[in-house]
């Protein structure tokens, strides 16, 4: 819920949610919780401090990531992600990357009850947030369809020969 999503952004992140900003987004498996925060001063140079990802008043777009029990079992697979994502930015495409908490971890982990009530550790993961429109509320034109191919076809070039044996 939203007030255990604010206490680890506060507890692993060191963040100061916003009040009022915090929404659970839709997703199938895992729980990713939206939400504006203000960041430590010393972090605004981090990766943090992403200006894509500001608000313009002092807080920054995040989302919050508690991946499922299977997915958390599997730290391989989380840190594949991590790598992919950094991949295809290092080729100058923007993408959320995984941002390190107050303990230098990219990949955290909290312990949440399960519907049967059982305690179960799970993955964390803080992300960037650029808010943006979706493409299915964008009218299609060409000039869109164009640029979707071409960044396409960037990631899969940034992508290309990327192996993790997860």
């Amino acid at each position: 819920d939203a007030a255990a999503a604010t206490e680890l952004a506060a507890r692993l992140y060191g963040l100061d949610v916003v009040g009022g900003t915090i929404k659970e987004l839709d997703s199938y498996d895992d729980r990713n919780f939206y939400f504006r925060a203000r960041v430590p001063p010393s972090d605004t140079d981090d990766a943090k401090g992403d200006d894509a990802n500001s608000d313009g008043a002092g807080a920054f777009h995040f989302v919050l990531k508690v991946h499922n029990g299977v997915e958390s079992l599997a730290l391989p697979f989380i840190e594949a992600q991590n790598q992919a994502m950094e991949r295809v930015r290092g080729a100058g495409i923007w993408s959320p990357r995984a941002l390190p908490s107050v303990r230098d971890a990219q990949i955290e982990t909290a312990e949440r009850a399960l519907a049967s009530g059982e305690l179960r550790k799970h993955a964390v993961r803080l992300l960037p947030f650029r808010p943006a429109r979706l493409l299915g509320d964008v009218a299609p034109s060409l000039e869109l369809l164009r640029r979707l191919g071409s960044c396409a076809a960037a990631v899969t070039a940034a992508l290309t020969g990327f192996e993790h044996p997860a």
